[in-house]
C-alpha cells in the first residue's frame, strides 16, 4: 500500500509505494481529471493534472528511488504540504460530481487516511490540519491555482519550524475564504494582472518569486 510521511522540515508530504500502486493512484486521479474537464471546471482540472504528473513521475522512477533491492521496488515523490491538502479537497469535490468506481473510492479513502496519519505523526496536535484533508476548503473557485501557489510560496519561504506547520490550517482556511484579506488580495492581484497582461488566470504564476533551494 502507498505510504505517506511529512518531510523532515514539514515542507511537504512524501508519498511512496511500488510502481504498480502509484500507477493505480495515477489512474484514479486521471479519471477524476477527465470527469472534471467535462464539467468545465478548468481551474480544478489544472490542479489534478499537476498532481497526476508528479504521481506519474513517481512510478516511472523520475523522482525518488527509495528501495531498489531486495524486492519490492519502492518509488516515490514529494509534494508541497499546502498543495496536497488542496488537491485532496479537489479530488473529493470531483469524486462527488463524476462517476467513480469502487477502486477509485478506495484509492481516495486510502490517500486521505495516510495523509491524516502522516500529519498527526509529525505533530500530534495538528488536528485542525488533519481535519482539512479531503474537506473544509472552498476549492470550487477560479482562483484555486493562484491561491494555492501564493499560500505555498509564503509557506515555503517562512522559517521551517513547528510554528509554520501549526499555522497552516488557519492559513488554508483564510486563503480559501472569499471574505478574508488573503483571498481579496489574490483576487485583486489576478484582476490587475489580467487587465495589464491579458490572457487567462491559468497563465498567471509566482514562479519568479520561488527560492532557488527548497528545504524539505
Amino acid at each position: 500500500m502507498i505510504a505517506a510521511k511529512v518531510t523532515y522540515r514539514g515542507t511537504g508530504i512524501q508519498l511512496q509505494g511500488s510502481p504498480e500502486e502509484l500507477e493505480m493512484l495515477y489512474s484514479t486521479v486521471h479519471r477524476l481529471s477527465f470527469g472534471v474537464s467535462t464539467l468545465q471546471w478548468d481551474p480544478l482540472l489544472q490542479e489534478l493534472m499537476s498532481f497526476a504528473y508528479e504521481v506519474r513521475k513517481g512510478f516511472c522512477g523520475a523522482r525518488l528511488r527509495i528501495q531498489r533491492s531486495p524486492e519490492p521496488v519502492i518509488m516515490g515523490f514529494r509534494y508541497y504540504l499546502p498543495y496536497i491538502i488542496v488537491v485532496s479537497n479537489v479530488l473529493r469535490f470531483a469524486a462527488g460530481r463524476v462517476t467513480t468506481t469502487r477502486a477509485d473510492q478506495g484509492q481516495l479513502q486510502h490517500l486521505e487516511t495516510i495523509l491524516r496519519q502522516a500529519i498527526l505523526k509529525h505533530n500530534p496536535a495538528a488536528d485542525a490540519l488533519a481535519a482539512l484533508v479531503g474537506q473544509g476548503l472552498l476549492v470550487e473557485t477560479r482562483y484555486v491555482g493562484v491561491l494555492t501557489e501564493k499560500l505555498t510560496l509564503v509557506y515555503v519561504k517562512s522559517r521551517p519550524d513547528k510554528y509554520r506547520f501549526g499555522r497552516l490550517a488557519s492559513d488554508l482556511q483564510a486563503y480559501f475564504n472569499p471574505a478574508s484579506n488573503q483571498y481579496k488580495a489574490v483576487e485583486q492581484h489576478v484582476k490587475a494582472a489580467l487587465d495589464e497582461q491579458g490572457g487567462y488566470i491559468s497563465d498567471l504564476t509566482y514562479e519568479n518569486y520561488w527560492p532557488e533551494k527548497i528545504i524539505w
